[in-house]
């Protein structure tokens, strides 16, 4: 297979496979994330070829923009990536935080563990890992003023329940999302050998849906099973691959590596 605009075998000896072996009785796996992480779970139930189909580009201006946002004053700040804490840590922010005294809430377990990790106090994360279940926590408290530091592409549930609820939104990108389309011609030249192609995000499911038609392969006709992480990515699966992927019952690894080991017996 030929790759527009770039060569295969030199792709192929960059990207982090995460020590896959084929073995027969384990189901194959390709995991779609960002660069910089990790298999997780996924690593001990199957053989995962991890492709990092897009980039993280952190925003210096955002950062600006939220040290004085917060400094104005806030009752909460959200977190909705396991990302945003690194980059609230390495611009200094996580001191200001606990120093101001404010609140901090987060969407789910991997976004807890890492903000915990660079010094955050958690002290709000639902149950169901959503983000309009988030915004929906957060109005029963009633806050006046709640800061998000987010992607600039996130979807618009949590700030959109929070104002229906009347609370001021102040919404800060802190980094954004940049596809890398030739890793993802990659990933997809991988879908006829796996059995599960898991989504990780919206944005790459958005990646995937150019390199699927740039190399003219369609998603319904695969035999490998798509996976969404969560309700957000699962919508985009839909809309942009015209496919109905499986979801976990907990919106994260663990979760999807509960599923996969249910399923592949």
């Amino acid at each position: 297979m030929v790759l527009p605009g770039k060569n295969l075998v030199f792709l192929l000896s960059s990207l982090p496979f995460s020590g896959a072996r084929l073995v027969a009785s384990k189901p194959r796996i390709l995991l779609l994330r960002p660069s910089g992480s990790s298999a997780g779970a996924l690593e001990r139930i199957g053989s995962v070829y991890h492709v990092p189909v897009v980039r993280i580009i952190v925003l210096l201006n955002g950062l600006k923009r939220l040290v004085a946002e917060l400094e104005r004053g806030c009752d909460w700040l959200v977190l909705t990536s396991p990302r945003t804490p690194t980059i609230l840590a390495s611009a200094g922010i996580v001191e200001l935080v606990s120093r101001l005294g404010i609140h901090v809430a987060v969407v789910g377990p991997k976004t807890r563990v890492e903000a915990e990790r660079v010094g955050l106090h958690v002290d709000l994360m639902p149950e169901e890992y959503r983000g309009a279940v988030l915004g929906g926590k957060l109005a029963s408290l009633k806050p006046k003023r709640v800061v998000l530091a987010r992607s600039a592409d996130a979807v618009p549930d949590l700030p959109r329940v929070l104002r229906e609820a009347g609370i001021e939104v102040v919404e800060i990108p802190v980094y954004r999302v940049e596809e890398d389309i030739h890793r993802a011609y990659v990933a997809a030249s991988f879908t006829t050998t796996v059995d599960y192609i898991v989504y990780t995000s919206p944005s790459i499911a958005k990646t995937m849906a150019k390199a699927y038609k740039a190399l003219h392969i369609n998603p319904i006709e695969l035999k490998a099973k798509h996976v969404a992480i969560g309700p957000t990515t699962a919508s985009a699966i839909r809309k942009l691959l015209g496919v109905e992927p499986l979801q976990p019952q907990e919106y994260t690894l663990d979760g999807i590596a509960k599923l996969i080991t249910s399923l592949h017996q």
